[in-house]
């Protein structure tokens, strides 16, 4: 592997993938509750993973609980936080912990992630790239 690629791809640099498995277990939690999800979308690395969920119409109490049940069971609760998006009053709520302020990531966090993300997926083409020299060789 290319010293570019490793150093984009070990811990604590980027733990995209973990991000990506929680996503999907809560996913499959919260489906498995009854309440369908209609996206999810997972930004960040594990470590600041923040998770969105289109619920529809899906009673997100349900929801919720299901995520906080299963954030308990893999021991992440203490450091998690589980919040709903009021539209009425453009704010976001906390349902776990019962009480504090939401700490929704930044934009600035976000547009760095993305670029982190962005530089992975360059240096993964030109290793692909490289492979496919050498095997036409």
């Amino acid at each position: 592997m290319p010293e570019e690629l490793a150093a984009l791809t070990c811990y604590p640099g980027t733990t995209h993938g973990a991000a990506q498995l929680l996503c999907r277990l809560l996913k499959a939690r919260i489906e498995a509750a009854g309440c369908p999800v209609m996206a999810a979308y997972p930004t960040l690395p594990f470590h600041r993973s923040f998770h969105l969920f289109d619920l529809g119409s899906a009673d997100r109490r349900a929801a919720m609980e299901a995520v906080v049940t299963e954030l308990l069971d893999l021991g992440l609760a203490e450091w998690t936080q589980v919040a709903w998006h009021d539209e009425r009053e453009i704010i976001w709520r906390l349902h776990y912990p019962k009480t504090g302020r939401f700490n929704e990531p930044s934009e600035e966090e976000r547009a760095a992630d993305q670029a982190r993300v962005t530089e992975l997926m360059e240096a993964l083409k030109r290793l692909q790239r490289q492979e496919n020299a050498g095997s036409s060789e």
